[in-house]
């Protein structure tokens, strides 16, 4: 008789983006504040979401055309774009403290975003 396995929890967009956040935090040897922890909440619920519509617009198509002929854009596009905005706004937002911050780890850290950021304004 063959054994099951317990299936292995996959992690969703949003899993991964805090952890991502979360180790670059601890890297830096800083904590989170409450806000911050509240922020990371909706940060993971905002990078699922936008995980949801990538779906949806995978599935729909970018693109539909009317009976007249009209090309018009998957509704979807506009709201992941105005998520992708939100979601940049929130990651700079979270707060960090430390009562002993390293001046050092705090400038690389911050350079850090700013190189992201950077990319995601690229984007």
């Amino acid at each position: 008789m063959a054994r099951k396995l317990a299936a292995v929890p996959v992690k969703s967009a949003g899993d991964l983006l805090v952890d991502t956040l979360l180790a670059d935090i601890d890297e830096a040897d800083l904590e989170v504040d409450s806000r911050g922890r509240e922020l990371l909440e909706t940060i993971r619920q905002l990078r699922d979401r936008m995980e949801s519509l990538q779906q949806v617009i995978a599935e729909d198509g970018e693109r539909s055309v009317s009976a007249s002929g009209i090309v018009r854009l998957h509704p979807g596009i506009a709201e992941y774009r105005a998520h992708a905005r939100t979601l940049a706004l929130l990651v700079a937002r979270v707060n960090v403290d430390s009562p002993n911050k390293d001046a050092d780890k705090v400038k690389a850290a911050e350079s850090r975003w700013a190189v992201h950021n950077a990319g995601k304004r690229g984007a």
